[in-house]
């Protein structure tokens, strides 16, 4: 991986590039450490995938190249690592790039192996790649044999060597140690060598003089040494002559009394307390109980300095100058009282909690979350179980609000939205990329009224450009997504990842104008939680550019009473429009409703159990419908009468292939004043008026392949002069070759 301060291999080398022995820096590895779970987080904030296992992996090539994805429990080892996707969506393949960036690793040793054969298991992969982790072991036996070994997961074993390589004697492992190394080829090499000796020491007495005398050696491995003596300027000597007097020459007297218990402690003279604040010279980091005692500090003497205020803990380093964003929270930036100075906090992570927030659910956070923004231009939300409350929220392009994982966000009762997404004024090619991000939360606006909106996009004051939510919760809301009303501007490059609307209170997304490049990506709008009735739309999009909707749902609530108003999913007005894998079931009014849009494409659209209407498509041309399923409510109670399967009216140019429309009740497929239409494949069964119809001046449409059998009424009203109808089958099975011109069957 790269990006980061210093890597793994430097960080916890157990020797320095001079081949000197050295141990791990705890700074280093916490840096370290930290950057990796930035990293981490960040993957997948901005699209990344997880996969379990490599055969998971290989089953989802719906994702373009070079999308990127780990495998991170494979039972075979080198699956396990970092994916890039090969080729087109729906195609290629997954190729490992590199192994995953495991920083540590716990090992269990639960006893199954012996004292010099160790067995031990992981809860993940050890890494391919030579020192790819740190790993540690807890020893259970002393070993009684030379070169012991130790195996991980079923792998080969490893021969446990020292930090310099060599494989360990009898007695090198012993019970109760925890064992810390990397593996390395075909050894697993500890960070540590051979235990040094340590000198056991005393005092002697040479008249007045005290010197200190090296009487024995403790606790090392190997040959211990032999050299006693005393500790003089050259080293040990036997001669106590010439051993240091560790007591020095005495000082002259001050006015201190040498007792560090007394008030005044100054035994070399100077005339100053050592431990007095206002005297101090000299590198500390001084505690100060909160800010207004960090801005008073005197800046000749301190430049370091640990504020302990609760909630907004952290380390903080003295700059001249004034700050470079104005904060008022003061969560980064501190004003000194002294001028030309400032207090400069040090941060891995900018959680809000350093300007002001109380993540208690209950207190109002709203100031220190926008301060966030305004300073650090990311407001990341530590988990809290109990929530937080914010609202009134102003998010720009480039500002991200993340939380650690999916917490839950409140709005006050006064908030007019969650967040407000602000328009760009610049050029849209200067943003390109730059996105307004929200990810990880579960929005709750049970304590506003159905006008307060969560994410609402500024378009009353200009075009919004670039945005992107994921793992987003939407709870109680009047409305989940919206813009502002405008004459002409719009949202742009908007896109929403794995959402899910519940106990919804009004229409749940409402896209008034789009110019392109807006994605909704595994949405599910859930009514099922709901009270009925439910007696709004689930979502509406208008004048759509490119609008692309896949694997959504809009779902319940199940119910006995028909709302004519409950419309599952709204599409009115546009062009290039995509539908993949939409799913409207069991919803009070009618399931989809698209008017009035051009080139419009549609793979696996099914509507199930709605009691109105499901399918109605009105002046709609050029489009495609491949697989549209539909089944009616002719055993619902409450389902609307006559309601029509699927219904074109001044439709042109639109063919639907493998339509199967079941048990409506009224007509199964209903063309009206349409033009150039076409039926491929499907059928009409079990409906409550005719399978197929034509009505109202429509012509030269054509159903091919299609069967209407079982339908109550009959099987085929056809009006066109110059309509067909060809190799289909009638009520009853019947084959006809052809049916040309107006018909009744």
């Amino acid at each position: 991986m790269t990006g980061f301060t210093m890597p793994a291999e430097e960080v916890f080398a157990p020797q320095d590039a001079g081949g000197v022995e050295r141990s791990v820096v705890n700074r280093d590895a916490q840096v370290w450490g930290t950057e990796v779970e930035r990293a981490i987080f960040a993957f997948k904030a901005s699209g990344g995938l997880i996969f379990k296992t490599k055969a998971e992996a290989d089953a989802n090539l719906d994702y373009d190249f070079p999308t990127e994805a780990w495998v991170i429990a494979d039972p075979v080892g080198p699956n396990n690592g970092i994916y890039q996707k090969q080729g087109a969506s729906g195609g290629g393949s997954w190729l490992r790039v590199g192994d995953l960036p495991y920083s540590f690793i716990r090992a269990a040793n639960a006893g199954a192996g012996t004292a010099n054969a160790i067995i031990a298991t992981t809860s993940m992969p050890i890494p391919a790649a030579d020192g790819g982790a740190l790993i540690t072991v807890p020893i259970l036996l002393d070993n009684t044999a030379d070169a012991p070994t130790i195996q991980f997961n079923g792998d080969a074993p490893l021969i446990v060597t020292d930090a310099l390589g060599n494989s360990v004697g009898i007695g090198a492992l012993m019970a109760g140690m925890l064992m810390a190394g990397y593996k390395v080829g075909s050894t697993f090499r500890m960070i540590t060598g051979p235990r040094g000796w340590s000198p056991l020491v005393r005092s002697a007495s040479d008249g007045d003089r005290r010197v200190v005398e090296v009487y024995d050696w403790v606790g090392g491995q190997g040959a211990k040494p032999t050299a006693t003596g005393y500790i003089s300027p050259t080293g040990l000597t036997s001669n106590i002559a010439s051993a240091t007097d560790f007591r020095g020459p005495p000082g002259p007297s001050g006015p201190g009394t040498g007792d560090m218990l007394k008030s005044v402690y100054d035994p070399t003279g100077v005339e100053a307390d050592a431990f007095d604040r206002a005297n101090h010279h000299g590198p500390i980091v001084w505690p100060v109980a909160d800010r207004t005692e960090l801005k008073a500090l005197n800046t000749a003497i301190f430049s370091t300095a640990f504020l302990k205020e609760d909630g907004r803990e952290g380390t903080f380093i003295l700059k001249s100058g004034s700050p470079p964003v104005t904060d008022t929270q003061e969560g980064v930036y501190v004003v000194s009282d002294t001028a030309g100075f400032y207090w400069e906090r040090l941060w891995a992570l900018p959680s809000v909690r350093f300007f002001g927030a109380t993540l208690d659910g209950s207190t109002e956070d709203s100031a220190a979350v926008q301060g966030a923004l305004n300073v650090l231009g990311t407001a990341y939300i530590p988990y809290t179980s109990t929530g937080f409350v914010a609202g009134d929220i102003t998010l720009d392009r480039n500002q991200k609000i993340m939380a650690e994982r999916k917490t839950t966000w409140k709005t006050p009762a006064a908030a007019n939205y969650a967040v407000r997404v602000l328009p760009y004024a610049g050029d849209i090619p200067d943003v390109q990329g730059f996105y307004a991000v929200i990810a990880n939360f579960r929005f709750d606006l049970e304590a506003s009224p159905t006008s307060t909106t969560a994410i609402r996009f500024g378009t009353s004051t200009g075009v919004v450009f670039g945005f992107r939510g994921t793992n987003l919760d939407f709870a109680s809301c009047g409305e989940a997504i919206g813009d502002e009303a405008h004459a002409s501007f719009y949202i742009v490059d908007v896109e929403f990842h794995d959402c899910q609307f519940l106990l919804t209170r009004g229409r749940q997304i409402y896209s008034r104008r789009s110019r392109g490049f807006i994605t909704f990506r595994g949405c599910h709008i859930d009514h099922t939680q709901n009270t009925p009735p439910v007696t709004w739309e689930g979502a509406r999009f208008e004048d759509s550019l490119g609008l692309e909707i896949e694997k959504f749902t809009v779902t319940g609530p199940v119910t006995t009473t028909h709302q004519a108003s409950a419309t599952g999913l709204v599409i009115n007005g546009g062009t290039s429009v995509w539908l993949n894998r939409v799913l409207v079931d069991s919803t009070s009014g009618p399931g989809v409703l698209i008017n009035n849009v051009a080139d419009i494409q549609s793979v696996m659209l099914d509507v199930y159990g709605n009691l109105g209407t499901p399918v109605y498509l009105n002046n709609v041309s050029k489009g495609s419908f491949s697989v549209v399923r539909v089944r009616g409510g002719i055993d619902l109670t409450g389902a609307a009468a006559g309601a029509n399967g699927i219904t074109l009216e001044g439709c042109t140019d639109v063919v639907m292939t493998g339509a199967e429309i079941d048990a409506c009740t009224g007509n199964g497929h209903v063309m009206i004043s349409c033009t150039d239409c076409k039926v491929i494949g499907g059928h009409a069964k079990g409906n409550g008026g005719y399978g197929y119809v034509e009505a109202t001046a429509a012509t030269r449409n054509l159903r091919s392949g299609v069967a209407s059998i079982g339908n109550t009424t009959g099987s085929l009203v056809q009006i066109g002069a110059q309509s067909a109808t060809v190799n289909w089958w009638a009520a009853a099975g019947v084959f006809t070759d052809a049916t040309a011109g107006a018909a009744t069957i």
